[in-house]
């Protein structure tokens, strides 16, 4: 069978098995699989079968998904999220709209701690539009601020996308994680002015929170100290050159399960509930991952990313106009497949492609990991609002994506910064002391 043909029909496999409901991991898995039965038989396809699953999750490497997990998890139950919340609303919450400020600045905090779009909006979803209603904010401001908010703990190390986008591609993690920083950074502070502008054209959207005194102020970042020198140890030594991914997520790990244990709310229930999501959330990207490769693998071998880098480069279009190309289909695959799926599938046909164009691999890391998040907050398979769904009482769906749609030009206007500077994804990682 001709291997263009092979790929082509493995690829419309793929979209019938995602069509009629079927599992992602499984779906790739099996659209893979069937495709070495047709080009290269049975013996083959059996072999990659049982050699390639192992050859792929046996590295080290894989070990940082779970422990940045079960960070994420104790940091969690440790209450960080509360505390984060209490101080960012007493010193922010006197600006306009300062409630959804609180909530940006609280949830880049928070993402520092996890490295899951889900879980932060989880967690900051329980905590700040509670508080947002009970001041009078527009419902739909409050969803969409915490929606958004939550997708900066895929940008902000430890990403668990930047994981597996170094693991795919063979760059240095630790460069990758570092070189999130500022552009979460960023993206952070653009929603922050966006609030308050919108706060300022409708001042009824958000009324002004005061009374909070300056020793309540300084009282409210005791409650955050620890963390806050865990992330920094966390990430410092990574930058320093002392631990590799694998040590600094370990001792992020033990690090948040002392803090969760000095300040006394570890209970058997939630960590037992820390280590039973840890390893359900790193099954399912585990499976993700072999199904993913899987498919991959086959369409490496019937040609097709090398026939659609020689398509591209044939083309002569300017490498920007295949960039906004590249950044359209992103966004609508967003609509349909999460993170982990999109990264599996794409990123080993599309990077060699993107840095044949002369795209810095660390910087366009960063680019898709923004553009990957942003697929988490798109209708109609947007997992985060789903999410927020189930945790906010008598909240819809229409009600999250029409209160997080506004922010999407705010995230448009941070990519188009970062194309224009990429010195903002590259700086951090070029001084790094490795």
């Amino acid at each position: 069978m001709d291997p263009t043909l092979a790929g082509i029909a493995s690829i419309v496999l793929l979209i019938i098995f995602l069509v009629i409901g079927m599992p992602v991991a499984f779906a790739m898995g099996i659209a893979g699989f069937l495709g070495f039965v047709v080009y290269s038989g049975p013996e083959t396809a059996f072999g990659v079968l049982y050699n390639l699953p192992y050859r792929t999750l046996s590295g080290w490497i894989f070990i940082v998904i779970p422990l940045f997990i079960l960070m994420g998890n104790f940091a969690f139950f440790s209450g960080i999220t509360t505390d984060l919340f209490r101080a960012a609303r007493n010193w922010l919450g006197r600006v306009p709209g300062g409630l959804g400020v609180a909530t940006v600045a609280a949830a880049a905090g928070f993402a520092a701690a996890t490295g899951a779009a889900m879980a932060s909006a989880a967690a900051m979803s329980k905590i700040a539009i509670p508080e947002m209603e009970r001041y009078g904010y527009q419902r739909k401001l409050a969803l969409g601020t915490v929606a958004i908010g939550g997708t900066l703990a895929g940008i902000i190390p430890p990403s668990v996308g930047l994981v597996m986008y170094g693991i795919l591609t063979d760059v240095s993690i630790a460069k990758l994680l570092i070189a999130g920083i500022l552009p979460g950074v960023m993206i952070a502070i653009l929603l922050m002015i966006f609030i308050i502008l919108r706060v300022i054209r409708n001042p009824q959207m958000a009324p002004t929170v005061s009374g909070v005194s300056w020793k309540e102020r300084f009282i409210s970042l005791k409650g955050v100290t620890g963390i806050v020198i865990l992330i920094l140890f966390v990430i410092g030594s990574l930058y320093l050159g002392l631990t590799t991914p694998s040590e600094a997520a370990a001792v992020g790990a033990f690090g948040a399960f002392l803090i969760i244990l000095v300040s006394r709310k570890l209970t058997r229930s939630n960590f037992t509930e820390s280590l039973f999501d840890t390893g359900r959330t790193t099954a399912m990207i585990m499976f993700i991952f072999v199904g993913g490769i899987i498919f991959s693998r086959f369409l490496i071998i019937t040609g097709i990313p090398l026939q659609l880098m020689s398509l591209v480069e044939g083309s002569q279009m300017h490498r920007l106009v295949v960039l906004v190309i590249v950044t359209f289909v992103y966004l609508i695959l967003g609509m349909f497949l999460d993170q982990g799926s999109i990264t599996v599938i794409t990123v080993p046909i599309i990077f060699p492609v993107m840095v044949s164009l002369g795209f810095d691999p660390i910087w366009f890391g960063v680019f898709f990991a923004i553009l990957t998040n942003l697929g988490q907050v798109t209708p109609p398979v947007g997992l985060v609002c789903f999410v927020m769904k189930g945790t906010v009482p008598n909240c819809t769906l229409g009600e999250v994506f029409s209160g997080v749609w506004p922010f999407f030009g705010v995230e448009l206007v941070a990519l188009v910064i970062m194309t224009a500077f990429p010195q903002i994804a590259t700086f951090l990682p070029t001084t790094m002391m490795t």
